[in-house]
């Protein structure tokens, strides 16, 4: 009796792991799809010229880029740039409770940065890139690839989600 309690205390025990792990492993697939999707949400509002509404340039309402700023651990930013290089936010992304950026996540060419800003630029989505904390404050330059690495919030489980920066190819 008393071995079969111990066998099925075991197996438990291995069960309830596994089940947390799965856990992270759902929560940082997601917080990586968040990013994914926030980063094609700019290239494709790039590549359909989606008209800014609140600007008030009086150059148009045209974009003159759309950026995504990765500067938090928690959130990442969708802004849009006018004709007269004011940003205006339009979506806010978050992680997933459970799941952050992680801790010198952010590389543009295989160098660690500590923000980012990936730009699109109407009408084909040129895409380029530059470090700051500020929205559309920098110089933008072309790079090879930028990558961004999220985790659960223990470091167990991460995922990286990388921007070729020649084909303009964003995946895991």
């Amino acid at each position: 009796m008393l071995v079969v309690i111990f066998i099925i205390g075991i197996i438990s025990t291995l069960s309830i792991a596994n089940y947390r792990r799965g856990q992270k492993q759902k929560l940082v697939a997601i917080a990586a799809d968040t990013v994914t999707n926030a980063i094609r949400n700019a290239q494709n509002f790039s590549l359909t010229s989606r008209q800014i509404m609140a600007s008030n340039c009086l150059q148009g309402n045209s974009p003159q880029s759309y950026l995504i700023l990765f500067s938090s651990s928690q959130s990442m930013d969708l802004y849009a740039v006018d004709k007269c290089d004011d940003p205006f936010l339009i979506e806010s992304y978050h992680n997933p409770t459970g799941a952050q950026m992680q801790n010198n996540g952010y590389r543009l060419d295989n160098s660690p940065v500590s923000s980012l800003q990936i730009k699109f630029t109407p009408p084909f989505a040129r895409i380029s890139a530059t470090v700051g904390n500020n929205a559309n404050v920098g110089t933008f330059n072309t790079f090879t690839t930028a990558t961004i690495t999220v985790e659960s919030t223990d470091g167990q489980v991460e995922k990286t989600v990388t921007v070729d920066g020649v084909s303009g190819r964003i995946g895991e």
